[in-house]
């Protein structure tokens, strides 16, 4: 196992994009493994207009695959089924999502990083337009909390460069992704859609104090236009979110403090039969969030973490029916987890959330289930 690992961890971050959700982190002397999870997320939505519920049961698959000391390989994919109760309808929605390959090399005694990830479309496609994109349009609002809130999607790859360096108790790090959308056919009947392209800046801090840890990002994610037939469709908003966190570390418990801003600008919205723009307005209001987790370790194969975790969400600047209020969400729940042996860990993970939208005309209730089970071999 190489020490000098810790040099660049510091700007490995997650593809935060979700067409690519694998994180480009090299482990070293760590043996091949599978994790198998179960999800199940569930909220009710009360307004003046009536009540809506929606379940989702996700099953995501993930491996890990060393392939030399410093070159390994990831997977990802999952399948998931939703239930929507609506108006008095009960609508569905099952499939399984893309599968995801990532491919990750350091270089010149750890310090730089490429990755290069594949999107494979396996997932469900061709959704009906009249019944299922109901569905998607509920998991897309971001008052609530999901795991999957697409299905599949077009042939893609991303490319991720990254390095690091030390400065005195510091760790410093920069990197720059990209990220190719290839065209696919959302719904049944309807022309193919080609999403932007888009990519990505990040830079990178840690400071290491005693058996205390503080960490830094900000990461600036810009896109290009959506197409539809050839013609300018929608053109998501450029974002820039900042992160900051602490971790504090004794033999039987680590206490964990993260705060994270997501500011976002506007989204531009075009005629698809000419292209030209139609209005450019907030689509999605700036978020904050905070979460706070204690990890207890009463015996060495055990650990107990309770959490606590709020999302602040500002208005958008739609108008009539698109106009959304400011929101806010609370989680309360924890996670308890056991090394079985050598080789197989388990964990279950609740949490219960409560909170309004649309400037309190919405109300919100969630819970959500984990079940983990990580085997190395």
């Amino acid at each position: 196992m190489r020490i000098k690992r810790k040099y660049y961890i510091a700007i490995l971050i997650s593809l935060i994009l979700s067409a690519a959700p694998l994180h480009g982190q090299i482990i070293f002397g760590s043996p091949s493994s599978a994790n198998l999870q179960f999800y199940f997320s569930s909220w009710k939505i009360t307004g003046d207009t009536g009540e809506t519920k929606i379940n989702q049961w996700m099953i995501p698959v993930s491996g890990f695959i060393p392939i030399q000391d410093n070159f390994e390989a990831r997977f990802q994919i999952a399948g998931c089924s939703n239930d929507l109760k609506l108006a008095g309808d009960n609508l569905s929605l099952k499939g399984a999502g893309d599968l995801r390959v990532l491919f990750s090399h350091s270089f010149y005694d750890d310090r730089l990083l490429a990755s290069f990830g594949l999107n494979v479309p396996t997932g469900k496609k061709k959704l009906d337009y009249f019944t299922e994109r109901t569905i998607i349009e509920v998991l897309s609002e971001n008052y609530l909390i999901f795991p999957l809130r697409r299905l599949g999607g077009g042939f893609g790859f991303n490319i991720l460069l990254g390095g690091a360096t030390v400065a005195g108790p510091a760790k410093l790090g920069a990197g720059v992704m990209y990220l190719f959308n290839g065209k696919y056919e959302p719904y049944g009947g309807l022309a193919k859609y080609d999403p932007g392209d888009s990519y990505s800046i990040n830079a990178s801090g840690e400071l290491n104090i005693d058996n205390m840890t503080l960490v830094s990002n900000i990461i600036y994610t810009g896109y290009a236009v959506d197409k539809q037939n050839g013609i300018k469709a929608f053109k998501q908003s450029q974002q820039v979110e900042f992160n900051i966190g602490g971790t504090y570390s004794s033999d039987k418990y680590t206490l964990r403090i993260n705060a994270d801003y997501l500011l976002r600008g506007r989204h531009t919205k075009y005629d698809i039969q000419i292209g030209d723009i139609v209005e450019q307005l907030k689509m999605y209001g700036n978020e904050f969030s905070v979460l706070m987790r204690f990890d207890y370790y009463p015996v060495e194969t055990w650990y107990v973490s309770p959490l606590v975790e709020t999302k602040q969400i500002a208005a958008n600047e739609e108008i009539d029916m698109d106009y959304l209020g400011s929101g806010s969400i609370y989680g309360f729940g924890g996670e308890i987890g056991r090394r079985v042996n050598r080789s197989l860990n388990a964990a279950l993970g609740v949490k219960y959330y409560t909170g309004t939208a649309d400037s309190g005309r919405l109300d919100l209730s969630g819970l959500q289930i984990i079940v983990s089970l990580l085997a190395s071999f």
